[in-house]
C-alpha cells in the first residue's frame, strides 16, 4: 500500500510539474491547458487530447503544442554590387583638347563616359585604382572622376568619366579597340 501511496504523489508531482499548476485556465472548459507566458484569450489552441476517430472506444492522440513563439532576427552586414559589372568597358573616342579641359599641345585627346548602377544597403564614397602601363597611355596621362561620387543606400546610378590626353597612336592599328587601361571601381562606406 505504502509504494502504490508514493507511486500516486509522484506522479502527481510529476503532473504539477507538466501541466500549469494553478488549476483548469477557464472554469467553463475544465479540459483545456492554460500555457506558461501566454496572454491569448483562446484557450482552444492548446486542447489535450484530440480524438482522431470516431469509433468506439475512441481512438486518441497527442498533437504538437506550440508553447512559446521565438523570434529569428538577422544581423544585416554590408552589401554592394556593380550591376552587370562583367559587361562595362569605357570606349575612349578621339575629342578637341581644349573641349574637355586640356591645352591644344596634349593633342591627342581622348574622353568618354558611362553609367554605372550600383545597389547597396549602406552609403558608400567611390573611389577608384588606375593600371595604365603603356605604350598607348599611362596613368599620368589620364584622369578619371564618378559624377556623384558619393552616394546613398538604395539603386542608384553614377557617371563614369575617363580622359586622356598625349596618347601614343603610333603603336596602335588603326580603326582597332586597343586595351589602354583597367580601372578597378573602389567603394568606403560613407556612414
Amino acid at each position: 500500500m505504502l509504494k502504490k501511496c508514493l507511486f500516486v504523489l509522484a506522479l502527481l508531482g510529476l503532473m504539477a510539474v507538466t501541466v500549469h499548476a494553478d488549476g483548469p485556465a477557464d472554469p467553463n472548459h475544465p479540459g483545456f491547458i492554460k500555457i506558461d507566458g501566454s496572454n491569448a484569450d483562446d484557450f482552444g489552441l492548446s486542447k489535450w487530447p484530440i480524438p482522431t476517430t470516431q469509433y468506439w472506444p475512441g481512438s486518441w492522440c497527442y498533437t504538437p503544442l506550440c508553447i512559446c513563439e521565438i523570434p529569428v532576427v538577422l544581423k544585416a552586414g554590408m552589401w554592394i554590387r556593380l550591376v552587370d559589372c562583367d559587361k562595362k568597358k569605357v570606349v575612349l573616342e578621339q575629342k578637341d583638347c581644349v573641349s574637355i579641359g586640356y591645352g591644344a599641345g596634349d593633342f591627342p585627346c581622348y574622353s568618354n563616359c558611362i553609367t554605372l548602377t550600383f545597389q547597396s544597403n549602406f552609403p558608400f564614397k567611390l573611389g577608384y585604382a588606375l593600371s595604365a602601363p603603356g605604350p598607348i597611355l599611362t596613368a599620368g596621362n589620364m584622369n578619371v572622376t564618378f559624377t556623384p561620387d558619393t552616394l546613398p543606400a538604395g539603386q542608384n546610378d553614377t557617371q563614369l568619366c575617363v580622359k586622356a590626353k598625349k596618347a601614343n597612336l603610333m603603336t596602335a592599328a588603326y580603326g582597332q579597340e586597343v586595351a589602354v587601361a583597367k580601372i578597378c571601381v573602389t567603394v568606403v562606406p560613407n556612414l
